[in-house]
């Protein structure tokens, strides 16, 4: 691939151009196989970013998790990805769903919650994320307890030496 190019991002998918001639399914199909046919040829990964259609809360005001199929046009968004995620974000929370996965090696079905820093614009395992927080707090709380042990040592060796002075 020219420039050494191994990743293709298409953001957002609804900026591409469409057969007007044929039903927008099939229009998706036909790209999609192009697309992938593309991407074999020349050793590429793409990615898609494409939105749902509506989506309706559920009944108790969530908002239910976009899948393959939930995305606007063609259920082919489902049958022809690789690998398909969803980031999904409800209130202040934000999880990653894996809703197809081809192949065992690249990874399965699943969600985990994820932490964005808005800093970096990149997304961090929650646990990890968790328990890096908690190391950086024991170790804040020991440098803590070191400086009050030593303030409290100078303390007692201040008032030591006067009460060694005063008696002389």
């Amino acid at each position: 691939m020219r420039l050494g190019v191994r990743g293709l991002v298409i953001d957002p998918y609804n900026y591409i151009e469409k057969n007007p001639n044929s039903d927008e399914s099939q229009s998706i199909s036909s790209m999609l196989t192009k697309v992938t046919a593309f991407a074999k040829a020349h050793g590429v990964h793409v990615w898609f970013v494409a939105h749902p259609a509506k989506m309706y809360p559920r009944e108790d005001g969530s908002m239910p998790v976009p899948t393959g199929m939930s995305i606007s046009g063609s259920a082919a968004w489902f049958a022809k990805a690789d690998l398909g995620i969803t980031v999904h974000r409800s209130g202040d929370d934000t999880e990653i769903h894996c809703w197809k996965s081809r192949f065992k090696w690249i990874g399965k079905q699943g969600a985990v919650p994820v932490i964005y820093d808005k800093s970096t614009g990149r997304y961090s395992d929650y646990v990890r994320h968790r328990q890096t927080l908690l190391t950086r707090l024991t170790g804040l709380i020991s440098t803590l307890n070191f400086e009050t042990r030593n303030q409290n040592r100078l303390r007692s060796s201040g008032s030591s030496s006067r009460q060694k002075s005063d008696a002389a």
